[in-house]
């Protein structure tokens, strides 16, 4: 077990035994499982991300869509000229990593493990995405890993079929440190580097002024609902067809 704090970090090994991991050799432990104590975002990227930069840049430039790390670096330290409006704060929320699943039929389950923003005070479905938000906003978050998972199972829909031998175990398993990185790396890439995710920012924000300015039109939420059941049921058809 790694155990990351605020500027250090130590590994408990198998006989219990614990002892301190500096940054430059914490990135050879990335397959073992992680937990953090009282480690704020900017503390991870200080201790790990930056100091290995160019090895977190080539391990999972996948996981970054090929962006540059030093542009989320930047992105972190960066200090705003103006007042950001976000709905959330680091006394308020926490980031969050949690293994999460959703099961469609035999040929179609997707595994992956999402970091999100979740209240302290536990509140239904109160968790925001963080692919939208600068890092410097969220910088001072502390960071958690999430014992259970999420399973969203919509195989009822197929109910003609048995899909009992899809396996789930590995969402009762431990969060490994490379899991975590992968995980973080993703959600903060995924509209590109800052400057797209600013473009794609602002284009939501216009989408969203002119839905309440009524310009343009809405499709009734009842209506949507309709058309996924007609899919559904089409789905379900050419799967006997076949």
């Amino acid at each position: 077990m790694i155990t990351i704090h605020k500027k250090s970090a130590t590994h408990t090994n198998l006989f219990c035994k614990k002892y301190k991991i500096e940054s430059d050799t914490i990135i050879s432990f990335l397959t073992e499982p992680v937990e953090f104590k009282g480690t704020t975002l900017e503390d991870l990227f200080d201790f790990l991300i930056i100091p290995n930069e160019k090895l977190i840049q080539l391990i999972f430039d996948r996981s970054l869509g090929s962006f540059p790390i030093k542009s989320f670096i930047d992105d972190l330290k960066n200090i705003p000229e103006e007042k950001d409006d976000y709905q959330t704060n680091s006394a308020s929320h926490y980031i969050g990593f949690e293994r999460v699943t959703e099961i469609w039929n035999k040929d179609e389950f997707d595994g992956r493990i999402d970091m999100s923003l979740y209240p302290y005070k536990k509140k239904k479905d109160e968790t925001y995405s963080c692919s939208f938000v600068p890092l410097y906003h969220i910088k001072d978050y502390k960071l958690k890993v999430h014992e259970k998972f999420s399973l969203t199972d919509y195989r009822p829909y197929y109910e003609d079929e048995d899909y009992d031998n899809i396996d789930i175990s590995w969402l009762k398993g431990d969060m490994t440190l490379f899991e975590v990185l992968e995980s973080l790396l993703f959600e903060i890439s995924f509209h590109g580097d800052p400057i797209s995710r600013k473009e794609a920012k602002d284009d939501l924000d216009e989408r969203i002024k002119e839905v309440k300015e009524g310009n343009v039109e809405l499709v009734d939420w009842e209506d949507v609902k309709k058309m996924w059941e007609y899919k559904l049921e089409d789905d379900d058809e050419n799967k006997k067809n076949d």
